[in-house]
């Protein structure tokens, strides 16, 4: 069978980030021509090698990759976001590489004012008033005048907003003299926050906007006295108790003072609370003194769990409320032994069996024997002491176990500690617990410490293990642990063909020959499956090529439907397979174009009506287009409009509409609304006026009440022609 054309290169995840993050070092350790060598054997990644260079600003790769790029991705965009003047001039020039709007909002938001007036002066995209707001965020003066000049786009009112939050007092003055959009409330909130001052002043001078009591509250929180005692004079929007709680909490006792002196502001119990959980005494001693508020039990709960021992006497000794066990409990999990005993002697509330288990599992031997000691255990749980010895195994805490076990009434316990020893990899506290407690060992420990690679543990357990345990080999071949598989099998122990099965379709190529090779079990034909499904190209040539089983229908389905390019090319013309429809119905489900592509024409099973609903439920818009012009042999239902608009995606939605793929249904507009994707339903209801008959009007006023919307304004604006309308404009025109 002749090999089908090789179509555009696959997105493969694992390799694509791999080479994401090589990609940088080769550009610094070599020279273009030889990145392009390199990019002989990766003929799939010349687009993200294109991508990455235009980032990096490698306009000799650039130029050399640029003839293999796909017209419709933005570079430009990327050039001019990173600031590469040189690059945006040489891809301009070049002329059929794509721009668009996000070049400008993207160059003028990152500060770059020479690419900001290159696009403004010799290319027509435009921008957005993103621009202007993200430069104004980022204190870009110079350019946020530049486009106020030159272009008519304008800003929002998050200019002066975030411009404002971030301290930047020049832009601020400059969008209150040239602009009218002004700010809102948010802008005096956020400086106060932030303790900016003179922008503070300044909005407060010269705008009516005002501010909220988030403006006190914030600042008060944040300890920005100055802006608290501005706010005070000159404001009245006042505050909440927020503003005092917040205060305590972070020990900013001067603006405590200043609160509750001349405001005789009110607080709650969360002052007190969160100043004593963040040890910050003074402030527990002023709100005890001079306030009514009071605390609760959390006030010393959480200061002896954080270890603020002073915080703790002084609750004790001045105040009534007292403390939970989750007092002596989270001290002792944090190994804060002076709270532990100082609690053991003036507190009544007592611990739990939680306490020893986490103390134990933490390592403080100390604060286990303390609590061990106690003469009051708590008789409304006692201590499991098999949990806390389990506890102390898993974390590797050995003298802490030791300390326990003499309590343990019932020694085979213990087998839950070893396992969970051996999970770990702790091998002194299994040679321990083998020695002294364990002298039969239960096969889950083997299993997981195999599972898990611990070599040094299975060596040691496996002497205490009949080898009729078929699982150790099984597991460890699964993940991938080769010393493991070559161990175990040396000392004769069994295992099934799951083994075989779970390597190959993790791609552990090693452990699959060895298997293979040493043990006569085997593997079956979902070795071949597991391997294709993932992606292991390496694994299917070796099983073919070395067992019995021919690859199957499934394996080529899996591989498709994943993505894997190489396998699909690998099975069709090696191993004369076939793909069913099921297989592009998925690769079209997940996204991959270029299977689809791949499958549709070099194959005559096609697809079902599944491949476009899946693919526009998710959001592919690419895939939606390639099956609507290519694939005619295929009625497409309106569940696929249906599932678009149910999950927002409005590129979906518009192209289906406009290329009368599908039919506007009830179900779609139900869908849209229901889950609040209004730049859907606007959309929808918009193009369903226009195209609807005089009885389906009536769906404005019966099955929509909440949209309100005049037949005459009904109108068709402009925005609906485009195709490139994108998903994050959702909820943009209601």
């Amino acid at each position: 069978m002749a090999p089908l054309t090789q179509p555009k290169p696959p997105a493969l995840s694992a390799h694509t980030e791999f080479l994401r993050r090589k990609l940088p070092d080769w550009f610094e350790e070599f020279t273009a021509t030889r990145v392009l060598e390199l990019l002989q054997s990766l003929p799939c990644f010349r687009l993200l090698a294109l991508e990455a260079a235009v980032a990096a600003g490698n306009t000799s790769l650039a130029e050399a990759l640029i003839g293999k790029a796909n017209k419709t991705n933005p570079l430009l965009d990327i050039a001019a976001a990173n600031g590469h003047l040189l690059m945006v001039e040489m891809l301009h020039r070049n002329g059929d590489v794509a721009c668009t709007k996000r070049a400008m909002d993207l160059a003028a938001a990152n500060g770059h004012l020479t690419i900001v007036k290159f696009l403004h002066f010799q290319r027509d995209d435009g921008c957005t008033k993103l621009a202007m707001d993200g430069a104004a965020a980022a204190g870009h003066l110079d350019i946020v005048r530049f486009l106020h000049e030159n272009r008519i786009e304008g800003c929002t009112t998050n200019a002066m907003d975030d411009a404002a939050a971030n301290g930047h007092l020049d832009v601020v003055e400059f969008l209150h003299l040239y602009r009218v959009e002004g700010c809102t409330t948010n802008a005096m909130d956020a400086v106060a926050a932030n303790g900016h001052l003179e922008v503070v002043t300044f909005l407060d001078d010269n705008r009516l906007e005002g501010c909220t009591t988030d403006a006190m509250d914030s600042a008060a929180a944040n300890g920005h006295d100055k802006v608290v005692e501005y706010l005070l004079k000159y404001r009245q929007e006042g505050f909440t108790f927020a503003a005092m709680d917040g205060a305590a909490a972070n020990g900013h006792l001067e603006i405590v003072k200043l609160l509750a002196d001349e405001t005789h502001a009110t607080c709650s119990k969360a002052a007190m609370n969160g100043a004593a959980a963040n040890g910050h005494l003074e402030v527990v001693k002023y709100i005890h003194a001079t306030r009514m508020e009071g605390c609760t039990t959390w006030a010393m709960d959480f200061a002896a769990t954080n270890g603020h021992l002073e915080v703790v006497q002084f609750l004790h000794e001045c105040r009534r409320e007292g403390s939970t066990t989750k007092a002596i409990n989270g001290a002792a999990a944090n190994g804060h032994l002076d709270i532990v005993k100082y609690l053991l002697q003036h507190q009544c509330a007592g611990w739990t069996s939680q306490a020893v288990e986490q103390a134990a599992a933490n390592g403080h031997l100390t604060v286990v024997q303390l609590l061990l000691d106690d003469q009051t255990p708590p008789p409304w749980n006692p201590i499991d002491f098999a949990m806390a010895i389990e506890f102390a195994a898993g974390n590797g805490r050995l003298l802490p176990m030791k300390s326990l076990l003499p309590y343990l009434g019932d020694a085979t316990s213990c087998a839950n500690a070893l396992v969970a020893a051996a999970a770990s990899g702790h091998l002194k506290i299994v040679r321990f617990l083998i020695d002294n407690y364990v002298p039969t060992c239960p096969p889950k420990a083997l299993n997981v410490a195999a599972s898990h690679g611990h070599l040094a543990v299975v060596q040691c357990l496996s002497e205490y293990v009949s080898n009729n345990n078929v699982d150790a080999i099984d597991l460890a071949a699964q993940r991938g642990h080769f010393a493991v598989v070559k161990y175990l099998h040396s000392h004769q122990f069994e295992c099934t063909t799951d083994a075989l099965d779970g390597a190959a379709a993790a791609g552990h190529l090693l452990i699959v020959r060895y298997l293979n090779q040493k043990r006569a079990e085997g593997c079956t034909e979902q070795a071949l499956v597991g391997a294709a499904a993932n992606g292991h190209l390496a694994v299917v040539r070796y099983l073919m090529a070395n067992t019995p089983h021919r690859c199957s229908q499934e394996a080529m389905d899996e591989a498709a439907s994943n993505g894997h390019f190489a396998i699909v090319d690998f099975l069709f013309n090696k191993a004369d397979l076939f793909w069913s429809k099921s297989a592009m119905d998925m690769a079209a489900a997940n996204g991959h174009l270029v299977m689809v592509e791949y499958l549709d024409e070099g194959g005559i099973e096609g697809c079902t009506s599944n491949a476009m609903t899946d693919a526009a439920s998710n959001g592919h818009l690419g895939i939606v287009v390639y099956l609507d012009r290519n694939v005619h042999r295929v009625p497409w239902k309106d569940e696929a409009l249906e599932e678009a608009a149910g999950n927002g995606h409005l590129a979906v939605v518009k192209y289906l509409v406009e290329r009368r793929v599908c039919m506007i249904t009830d179900k779609a507009i139900f869908w849209a609304t229901k889950r609040g994707h209004t730049g859907v339903l606007a959309y929808l209801m918009a193009k369903k006026y226009i195209f609807s008959t005089p009885t389906q009007t009536n769906y404005w006023h019966t099955v929509l009440p909440q949209v309100t919307v005049a037949r005459q304004e009904a109108t068709v604006p402009d925005w609906i022609q485009d195709y490139s309308f994108s998903d994050s404009d959702d909820g943009q025109y209601i």
